[in-house]
């Protein structure tokens, strides 16, 4: 592979490890953005940490799709683990909402 077939496939796989946390986790769904705004970001995100670290691209060029396949899965976990803390920050507040609510009306 030549070195630009190189980078574009570590651009790739990159971005299956970011595409996740910015296309479906809390912090950047809250925003009124669109969704082709957050993946064109995280293409330039991968593209950006590619190009500050050149070895990135050569280590990505042997068997693409299993790789590709575990940078997936470590981006959805990533995804996963912003969602249930989130989600555990909204469970306690309303919890404490609640409880505060009850204090106000005795």
């Amino acid at each position: 592979m030549e070195a630009f077939e190189q980078q574009a496939v570590a651009i790739i796989l990159v971005s299956l490890r970011t595409g996740p946390v910015f296309v479906i986790a809390p912090p950047f769904t809250l925003f009124r953005v669109p969704v082709l705004v957050r993946v064109v970001l995280s293409l330039a995100l991968a593209t950006l940490l590619v190009v500050s670290t050149p070895s990135i691209a050569m280590t990505a060029a042997a068997a693409p799709f299993a790789v590709g396949m575990g940078e997936l899965v470590i981006g959805l976990s990533i995804a996963l683990g912003l969602q249930l803390a989130f989600a555990a920050i909204l469970t306690v507040g309303r919890a404490i909402d609640i409880q505060a609510g009850f204090g106000l009306a005795r």
